[in-house]
């Protein structure tokens, strides 16, 4: 999906957006003022007169397009008569969730045709994490392919979405973590404690349990414990970030500072973890 594809998709989403909020904050049973029922239409109008081919054009699935078609034949429907508020919010809480696949899909079809662009002779890795993915292609090749996966993508020339590489970084380091310290071994420990809302041990538990068996001290593992808590709080707020189309601009520039600072933390600490000389 290219920069102009980009800039549709984030303004439609912002017009439906609107509309909901309209339709929110309507005072009456049935959605009746002709202003929003006009904006309903606007958008069925945008979505299958822009947004749907441009989806087709991304090769997205039929099935995933089709409940969109759905949605927004509903919605139509809906724009057309004197309907129920409640109706119209059930309509866009259905479709909240389709728009969210609809993103997933578009962000593995935009990585998929950024990775095929690629020379395969790239030379994408520094001489450490050359060693970092040698030595993780032998140890655990899951994690060693995440990372690799990440690089790739963060260097992809006019990226517009950093998500899909933070979460393969954290990946990366999960399956590592996964693999030196299994839950099992770390739940073992004398005076193990979850922490809290947890059910299993956290990245920053399964740390502290490799680095105390080698025999760190405790003030020397809090340096890689904070790495590993750095990444995790650098997904989430990936996972939990939203913009207006006014800063995308800011937005994408930040995020990829973001996760070039991330790239340095998880090499430190995967050559801290596998025991790389540095």
């Amino acid at each position: 999906m290219d920069t102009a594809q980009i800039d549709t998709w984030a303004n439609f989403n912002n017009t439906l957006d609107l509309l909901k909020k309209g339709i929110t904050r309507s005072k009456t049973a049935n959605v009746n003022a002709s202003e929003i029922r006009q904006q309903a239409k606007d958008v069925t109008q945008s979505y299958f007169r822009q947004i749907r081919p441009e989806l087709q054009s991304l090769g997205l699935d039929i099935n995933l397009v089709s409940k969109l078609d759905i949605s927004f034949q509903n919605l139509l429907k809906l724009s057309n008569g004197l309907n129920a508020k409640t109706s119209y919010l059930v309509l866009f809480k259905n479709l909240s969730t389709v728009l969210e696949e609809a993103e997933i899909a578009i962000e593995l079809r935009y990585a998929e045709k950024a990775f095929l662009s690629l020379s395969p002779q790239s030379d994408i890795l520094t001489g450490l994490e050359s060693i970092i993915y040698n030595t993780l292609l032998e140890l655990v090749p899951n994690a060693a392919l995440s990372y690799k996966q990440a690089i790739i993508d963060l260097g992809v020339k006019d990226r517009i979405s950093y998500r899909g590489v933070a979460n393969e970084f954290r990946e990366a380091l999960r399956e590592t973590l996964d693999h030196l310290a299994p839950d099992k071994d770390v739940e073992a420990q004398p005076n193990f404690k979850y922490e809290k809302d947890k059910s299993t041990p956290t990245m920053k538990q399964k740390v502290r349990y490799i680095f105390k068996a080698r025999g760190l001290a405790s003030n020397a593992i809090k340096v890689p414990e904070n790495a590993v808590e750095i990444i995790d709080e650098r997904v989430a707020s990936f996972a939990r970030s939203t913009y207006e189309r006014s800063s995308i601009s800011t937005h994408v520039a930040s995020s990829k500072n973001e996760v070039l600072q991330m790239r340095n933390y998880l090499n430190a600490i995967l050559a801290e973890l596998l025991g790389l000389q540095t």
